[in-house]
């Protein structure tokens, strides 16, 4: 078996005696090491070069990935600004490393974060499974942000409706009281930040809305106050937005448009010009209907 395969189908990091196990010997584990084919990332434990380096450093100190770092692993939308590296270790786990070194102890002032928590290798020896990841975020985060990150897990098909309810229903009573209602409409994690914020201040807003003449919009508030969420600037096309902007303008429909950033760092700005339209009363003209 290729040695790819093998570290793989172990859950993606291998232990000294499994490669023995294996056929590898001591010898032939060092000519490995030394000519990058193998990492040792820990005391016994090794992995292959094209693991992703923030799973190598959880192993590293001693655990898994976990929480919002494990969430980020499998691909789920994360609210940006958490920069730690969160990793769940066995409740009796001793000897941590830090993330960089494994001959050096993890102490005080470290940017680990360790979810006592333990570890599961239910999908992955380096990876918590996705609803373990779900769990720890609330104890880690607020619940807006834990119920973003679920969406995302729901609308990739990551957990299931039904892992989502276990997951809550295992959460203390006062954090569920303050948990949004996750549904799977979101098709980002900014949509998800704009719906839960939004709601909260008591307006109704419906997601995923197609428009004849204008196509599929983000969010649309009452009867014709549009609200498109954009990414980085560069993945935007300002040209087909222009487009849709006055196709929905020629319809009765008020677009408004924001950044992912703006809906993240500049939430004040948008919550504002949201209120505002609505005051206007943007959201209750008569759309216009255009004979096709």
């Amino acid at each position: 078996m290729e040695l790819e395969t093998l570290i793989r189908d172990r859950g993606g990091v291998i232990a000294t005696w499994e490669l023995h196990d294996a056929g590898f010997d001591r010898t032939r584990i060092t000519d490995l090491v030394a000519s990058r084919v193998l990492v040792r990332v820990r005391q016994g434990w090794y992995c292959s070069p094209s693991l992703p380096p923030d799973a190598q450093r959880a192993v590293r100190v001693g655990g898994q990935l976990a929480c919002s770092s494990g969430a980020r692993f499998w691909g789920l939308w994360v609210p940006r600004g958490d920069e730690v590296l969160h990793v769940g270790v066995h409740e009796k786990a001793s000897r941590l490393r830090t993330a960089t070194s494994y001959r050096t102890r993890l102490g005080d002032g470290s940017t680990v974060k360790v979810h006592w928590t333990g570890t599961s290798c239910e999908r992955s020896r380096v990876v918590a499974p996705p609803t373990e990841c779900l769990r720890q975020i609330a104890h880690c985060h607020s619940p807006e942000y834990l119920a973003v990150v679920a969406e995302s897990a729901l609308h990739t098909g990551l957990v299931t409706e039904g892992d989502w309810a276990a997951v809550r229903d295992s959460l203390p009573r006062t954090f569920r009281r303050r948990l949004p209602a996750v549904g799977t409409s979101s098709a980002s994690g900014i949509e998800s930040i704009f719906v839960f914020r939004i709601r909260a201040l008591d307006i109704q807003v419906a997601q995923q809305v197609r428009i004849d003449g204008v196509g599929i919009v983000d969010a649309l508030i009452g009867d014709t106050l549009i609200v498109e969420l954009d990414g980085e600037a560069f993945h935007r096309d300002d040209a087909r937005d222009r487009r849709r902007d006055a196709a929905a303008s020629a319809r009765g429909y008020r677009t408004l448009r924001f950044l992912a950033n703006q809906v993240e760092r500049e939430w004040g700005l948008v919550e504002a010009a949201v209120l505002a339209a609505v005051a206007r009363g943007d959201h209750r003209a008569s759309p216009i209907r255009i004979p096709t």
